[in-house]
């Protein structure tokens, strides 16, 4: 549990996921109701499911990219999971640029200033 806020309502708490418990059950029973309509409708596209269940389809294509849920492919869908799957390399490659920051050496500390006695720009020398 981590203690921060929901990252569907914002409630503030401890929290599973980034979710609140309410979420959780809400995020579950949209994912039977997905479920059920893709089982008793073969064929039907993840914006069909939302439009028909209320569902929206974020969920739906996140639940299809994991692999939970199967759905016919709409044309105007494939940019949702090209949208998808680019957030998937993003989320790769900051993984992987952390990766390597901890993985590279303490850089050295920079050398001290040699400091001079600074004269001004318009002070003029005094003899």
């Amino acid at each position: 549990m981590n203690l921060g806020t929901c990252h569907d309502c914002s409630a503030v708490g401890a929290f599973v996921n980034g979710l609140c418990r309410d979420c959780i059950e809400a995020r579950n029973e949209a994912f039977r109701k997905a479920r059920a309509y893709f089982s008793s409708n073969r064929g039907a596209t993840a914006r069909r499911c939302s439009e028909e269940t209320g569902v929206p389809i974020s969920l739906i294509t996140s639940w299809i990219n994991e692999g939970r849920l199967r759905a016919a492919v709409d044309p105007a869908d494939q940019d949702l999971d090209a949208d998808a799957r680019e957030q998937r390399r993003q989320a790769e490659m900051r993984k992987a640029f952390a990766e390597k920051l901890g993985q590279m050496p303490a850089a050295a500390p920079a050398p001290a200033p040699t400091s001079t006695p600074s004269r001004g720009m318009y002070r003029k020398e005094r003899s």
